[in-house]
């Protein structure tokens, strides 16, 4: 139905209502005309009746004198016929007649009768011979006597109630297609003002691009669809600004973060070729190299956080992975401080392992940068799940700022600089791991005095024998 997907809201909503009103008025009327035909009937069948009560009455108590009259009107020969007589003592749109039917004399043999009955009319009046259904309502009864058999009709038309059925159709035809026609009307009409606050919707929509993502569309005084409609385009405009905010604070960011090392390169490059009879090229070799990790580590972790939020890595794979060896390989990056292991224990889970191991040295370096004097890290599990926790001595994190420290280059005020804090990609990354993983990451104060972050991992199921 290709035409109805052209038409519009307005059309459907018009087109619908004015048939389902035609189908319903059709159905009505017809229901109506078929109602009052039969009352009128019924009422035309108690006058046919009595009619017919009234002439079959006496009729049944002297048949024979009603045979006498209708053989002497008819001059029978010496075969049975079949004969009818008019009477008129019955109301004056009621027709009344006596068919009688001689038995057939012993030794004789019937006859069909070729010729038509004789009609005897009584006051002018005849009963026609196939009498119209819709036309008359007939009634009959029978008296069967020795003679032969009487059978009484009576029939009454009805032109009255035909006539009354005609004038309520005609008027049905004027009254039907006016009202189905003022429906249609009066739904265009009230579609197109329901709607109108849907059109404003979309002209305001239309004008918002993505350099006015502050604006806001109207919403209607009412508590209807159209003002729920209002609020969450609202609502999603209000994400959209967020969304925008944070991906021209991430590209700033990115832009600083990135430039940081390139700056350093090209410092420690530039002095050196302006000064190159004394400059210490080793020491500018190993600069670079360490400034060049850095932005390799950078740009790895700024791609594989893309992938992950656009969920590019696809499902997790089948691996077991050893978390608390993990923990031991990544040791090394907490030189300086005094390391407490006394809850490590073994605990086996599933995923990629190159990343939960990213997870691990996130968590381990971010201890190791905040951390006064200890770090402490334990590996556990409950046959379900498995938990490793890291946690310093450091100053911590105001609960007002732990969900920042989630967010790309969300960094704290107090580890801004590059001495204390890093890019601020780490603990994002390691959340939506672990989150692929299956799991949480979870922050809060540790009784050292500093922050405390528990990962929560499903563990590799054993079978008991």
């Amino acid at each position: 139905m290709a035409w109805w997907s052209r038409l519009s809201v307005r059309g459907r909503l018009t087109f619908a209502v004015t048939v389902a009103s035609a189908v319903a008025l059709l159905t009505l009327s017809w229901l109506t005309m078929a109602w009052l035909r039969q009352a009128l009937v019924n009422q035309v069948e108690v006058r046919n009746s009595a009619a017919l009560e009234a002439t079959y009455t006496p009729i049944k108590k002297n048949p024979n004198a009603m045979i006498d009259k209708i053989e002497q009107a008819n001059d029978f020969g010496p075969l049975p016929t079949v004969t009818r007589l008019e009477l008129g003592a019955v109301p004056s749109d009621t027709l009344a007649a006596v068919a009688y039917e001689p038995a057939t004399p012993a030794g004789l043999v019937a006859t069909d009768g070729d010729e038509p009955p004789v009609d005897y009319p009584i006051l002018g009046r005849l009963l026609p011979g196939d009498v119209d259904s819709d036309e008359y309502l007939v009634s009959s009864d029978k008296v069967i006597v020795e003679r032969g058999k009487l059978t009484v009709q009576v029939a009454t038309s009805l032109s009255d109630v035909n006539r009354s059925v005609a004038v309520v159709r005609t008027a049905l035809w004027v009254v039907v297609p006016t009202f189905v026609l003022a429906v249609g009307m009066g739904s265009w009409v009230m579609t197109g003002r329901s709607l109108e606050p849907v059109a404003a919707l979309r002209r305001r929509v239309a004008e918002i691009t993505s350099r006015t993502l502050d604006e806001r569309v109207p919403v209607p005084p009412t508590d209807d669809e159209v003002a729920h409609l209002a609020r969450t385009m609202n609502a999603m405009l209000d994400r959209l600004e967020a969304s925008s905010r944070r991906e021209r604070q991430f590209v700033s960011d990115a832009g600083h973060e990135l430039r940081s090392p390139v700056a350093a390169i090209r410092a420690q490059v530039e002095t050196a070729l302006a000064y190159p009879a004394t400059a210490d090229w080793n020491s500018v070799g190993a600069t670079v190299l360490a400034q060049g990790e850095r932005l390799d580590r950078l740009v790895s972790d700024l791609f594989t956080l893309a992938r992950l939020e656009e969920g590019a890595f696809g499902p997790v794979p089948d691996t077991e992975v050893d978390l608390d060896e993990l923990v031991l390989e990544q040791l090394d990056h907490l030189k300086g401080r005094r390391l407490d292991l006394s809850g490590l224990s073994a605990a086996r889970v599933h995923g990629d392992a190159g990343q939960l191991a990213s997870v691990v040295r996130n968590l381990v370096e971010n201890a190791g940068r905040h951390a006064s004097e200890v770090v402490r890290v334990s590996v556990s599990s409950d046959g379900e799940r498995a938990r490793m926790v890291v946690e310093d001595d450091g100053p911590g994190v105001p609960p007002d700022q732990r969900d920042l420290v989630f967010e790309r280059f969300g960094r704290m005020e107090e580890a801004r600089s590059r001495d204390h804090g890093g890019a601020g990609l780490g603990l994002p990354l390691a959340s939506r791991i672990v989150a692929r993983h299956g799991g949480t990451l979870e922050l809060d104060d540790s009784e050292l005095g500093g922050a405390r972050f528990v990962v929560t991992l499903p563990v590799v199921a054993t079978d008991d024998h």
